[in-house]
C-alpha cells in the first residue's frame, strides 16, 4: 500500500488493514447473524443519548472535527471517494456509540475556532495554551521513534553509533535527528514506504520517523519492530471546548469506558500492531547533545547556499 500525504486509494484497503490489524493481535473471527447493514440500524435504533443537546452542535450525533491537512496515516487517511478511515475515526466512532449518538465527520483547521461552532470534539490533539481548548484523556502518542529489523526493545547509543539510518528528507524526524549529537549515516528517502522497503532489504540499519506511522507501515513487514524513541512522548486526546464542561465529562467518561471494555485495544491492532502505549521508559537513554558550531567571521560567504528563500525541508511527511 502506498500512501501520498493523507490520501490513499482504498481498493478494499480497510479490510485489508482490518485483516491485518487483528491477526496481529490475535482477536477471534465472530461469524455475525445480522448483516452489517440490519446490525447498524438495530444500533441506531438502540441508541439512548448520554448527552443534552444543548452541549451538541447537531441534537443526536456527535460531531467530529479531523484536521485532515496535517493528519496521516494511521490517524486519518482520506480516500479518492472523500471517505475517511483511520484510528481517530475508530475511536470517534466508539466515543459516538458509547455517548448513544450518530456520528458524522468536518475538516477543521483550527480546534479553537471550529470546537462549539462546526464540532463538538477535534481529535488527536496534544494539551494546549490555548484556553479555549480542554484536551480530554489520551489514546496516543507524538514521538519520533527508530524502527529495525529484529526483536523489539530499546535501543542503546552504542547501537545507533556509526549506523544507517533511513529518513524521510525534509521531514520533522530528520530535523530532529540533526538536532542531537548522534553519529549516524543518514540516507534520505522521497517518503516513508520506501525506507521501510530499505530497512526490509537490509540497505538500512534503521528507520527513523513518527511512531505511529512507523508502527503503521511496519506492521506489513516482518520482522520490523519498534525500538525506542528519541524524544519524550506526548500523549494525544480528544479537544472539546473548554466552555463546554458537559461535554467534557461526558467524553472523559466514554473515552475510560472505551479503553476498559478493550475496544481501543482492538482499535490500535488494527492502525498500529502490537505496538503498545509508549512511554517515557521507551525513550533512547543518554543521547547526546549537539555539538554548538564555531561561528563564521561576519564577513563569511557560503557559495553554496545563496539565501534564496528556499522552502525545501519543510516537515510535510509522505508515507
Amino acid at each position: 500500500m502506498r500512501i501520498n500525504g493523507a490520501r490513499v486509494t482504498l481498493l478494499a484497503a480497510s479490510a485489508a488493514a482490518l485483516t491485518l490489524g487483528l491477526s496481529a493481535c490475535d482477536v477471534p473471527f465472530v461469524t455475525q447473524t445480522p448483516s452489517v447493514e440490519q446490525a447498524k440500524v438495530q444500533q441506531t435504533e438502540s441508541l439512548s443519548a448520554k448527552v443534552d443537546s444543548s452541549s451538541l452542535v447537531e441534537d443526536g450525533y456527535l460531531t467530529v472535527g479531523l484536521r485532515t491537512s496535517r493528519t496521516t496515516a494511521p490517524f486519518c487517511i482520506t480516500g479518492d471517494d472523500d471517505a475517511v478511515m483511520g484510528m481517530d475515526v475508530d475511536v470517534a466512532s466508539a466515543l459516538a456509540d458509547q455517548l448513544g449518538l450518530k456520528v458524522k465527520f468536518v475538516q477543521v483547521t483550527s480546534a479553537s475556532k471550529s470546537l462549539g461552532q462546526t464540532c463538538d470534539i477535534v481529535m488527536d490533539m496534544s494539551d494546549s495554551s490555548d484556553g479555549d481548548v480542554k484536551v480530554v484523556g489520551s489514546y496516543a502518542e507524538s514521538t519520533t521513534a527508530f524502527f529495525r529489523k529484529g526483536n523489539d526493545g530499546v535501543v542503546k547509543v552504542d547501537d545507533l553509533s556509526s549506523k544507517v539510518v533511513g529518513i524521510q528528507g525534509g521531514s520533522v524526524s530528520q530535523k530532529a535527528l540533526q538536532d542531537t549529537g548522534l553519529v549516524v549515516q543518514e540516507k534520505t528517502f522521497d517518503n516513508l514506504n520506501k525506507a521501510f522497503d530499505a530497512l526490509a532489504a537490509g540497505n538500512v540499519d534503521y528507520v527513523l520517523c513518527d511512531a505511529y506511522s512507523g508502527a503503521y507501515l511496519s506492521a506489513h513487514f516482518n520482522g520490523i519492530s519498534f525500538c525506542g524513541t528519541l524524544d519524550e512522548p506526548v500523549v494525544q486526546g480528544v479537544a472539546v471546548s473548554s466552555s463546554n464542561e458537559s461535554l467534557q465529562s461526558a467524553v472523559s467518561e466514554a473515552l475510560s469506558a472505551i479503553q476498559s471494555n478493550g475496544q481501543v485495544d482492538v482499535i490500535r491492532c488494527r492502525w498500529v500492531g502490537g505496538m503498545t502505549t509508549i512511554t517515557s521508559d521507551q525513550q533512547i537513554k543518554d543521547i547526546p547533545a549537539k555539538q554548538q558550531e564555531e561561528a563564521q567571521p561576519a564577513d563569511a560567504t557560503d557559495a553554496d547556499n545563496p539565501g534564496d528563500g528556499s522552502t525545501a525541508g519543510s516537515n510535510a511527511a509522505i508515507i
